[in-house]
């Protein structure tokens, strides 16, 4: 899987740079990606609950989902870190 380290991921998501606005604060731009789970506990439960099996199996040795599973934590790591240093965070992968 391919590594994003956690300024790279700031920099594209635009953290630390000022908006228009006057706000650039991280936390504002960081409330973009992120809520607290009780804030999107019925979108996560509707979605967990539309999840059906694909009817496309995969043919060969195909690899790409393992490296797409894998470059998607890696960004959503250095979110975290970017968004929330020194904190205690819960990322979670549904498979």
């Amino acid at each position: 899987a391919k590594e994003y380290p956690s300024q790279q991921v700031a920099y594209q998501l635009g953290f630390g740079q000022k908006n228009p606005a006057g706000s650039g604060s991280q936390a504002h731009a960081a409330r973009r990606f992120l809520m607290p789970v009780e804030e999107c506990e019925f979108t996560l439960n509707s979605l967990l609950d539309d999840l059906v099996k694909d009817a496309w199996p995969l043919a060969g040795h195909d690899r790409r989902p393992f490296r797409c599973t894998g470059a998607a934590l890696s960004v959503a790591l250095g979110l975290v870190e970017a968004t929330c240093p020194q904190s205690s965070v819960r990322v979670t992968l549904v498979v």
